[in-house]
């Protein structure tokens, strides 16, 4: 059964790697690991590659448009600059928590389905937990336990919605979705809250201060911009969003 190399693969690999690497080696490695995640985005032509069936759903492992290529590119440069700010230190978990971060996010944004999106976006969650608790803070494992509710309060509205999608439509992929539907009401209060709209931004406020340096750095904003993108790929035009967006900001 053919799997593509999704970019995102290059990131995780190196969480992996950094974990037993030298310590002198771990920043370049994870700088090495987002040239390269950014290089496999530029690789392939545009469209969906090794398209597969498993239990019944499509599952595609790589799909490439310029939205992905843009938002992936993104993630790319923020570990190439996260790699490098990370040299000084000597903390191979929270290295490897960084890098599975990035690439569960990037996964997620390369994939062409939901069962793709949600388990690299899941993958980026659970990293992120561990981001939260390498800040070794006051309050930090309470953070992250918060963390979590909030995320995979998501995780399931992510199920299920694709799940009510599934039933409805028996496609699964990751595209525009009826936001008028049971299901794609689940998908957008799921996005939301990983965007950290209006009452769900409080994830934000609480497990950012108490994160490690670089999970200050990457959390949020890794986060939401996988969020973002889903929002623009699942629900681009949807009035409601102009008001919920304006309420974000403030």
């Amino acid at each position: 059964m053919p799997i593509s190399l999704n970019p995102g693969f290059a990131l995780l690999a190196a969480a992996l790697l950094v974990l037993v690497a030298p310590g002198g080696l771990r920043a370049a490695i994870a700088v090495a690991a987002a040239v390269a995640a950014g290089a496999l985005a530029l690789t392939p032509d545009f469209g969906a590659h090794d398209v597969f069936r498993q239990v019944g759903l499509t599952v595609v492992p790589l799909r490439l448009d310029a939205a992905a290529q843009v938002f992936g590119i993104a993630i790319a440069g923020a570990g190439v600059v996260l790699g490098l700010a990370s040299a000084h230190r000597r903390d191979a978990f929270e290295d490897a928590a960084l890098l599975a971060h990035l690439g569960g996010a990037m996964t997620a944004i390369y994939g062409g389905d939901l069962v793709t999106f949600v388990v690299g976006a899941e993958i980026s969650i659970l990293a992120g937990a561990a981001l939260v608790l390498c800040g070794r803070t006051a309050g930090a494992r309470a953070a992250a336990v918060r963390y979590v509710f909030w995320h995979a309060l998501a995780g399931a509205l992510l199920v299920g919605g694709g799940g009510l999608g599934w039933a409805q439509t028996s496609d699964v992929r990751f595209d525009r979705v009826d936001a008028a539907t049971p299901g794609g009401v689940c998908l957008l209060i799921a996005v939301l809250i990983r965007a950290g709209g209006p009452l769900a931004h409080v994830w934000i406020k609480d497990a950012a201060p108490r994160s490690g340096v670089m999970g200050f750095a990457a959390l949020a904003p890794v986060t939401t911009t996988l969020a973002v993108y889903a929002l623009i790929r699942m629900f681009f035009g949807v009035p409601a969003l102009a008001p919920i967006g304006a309420a974000a900001v403030i």
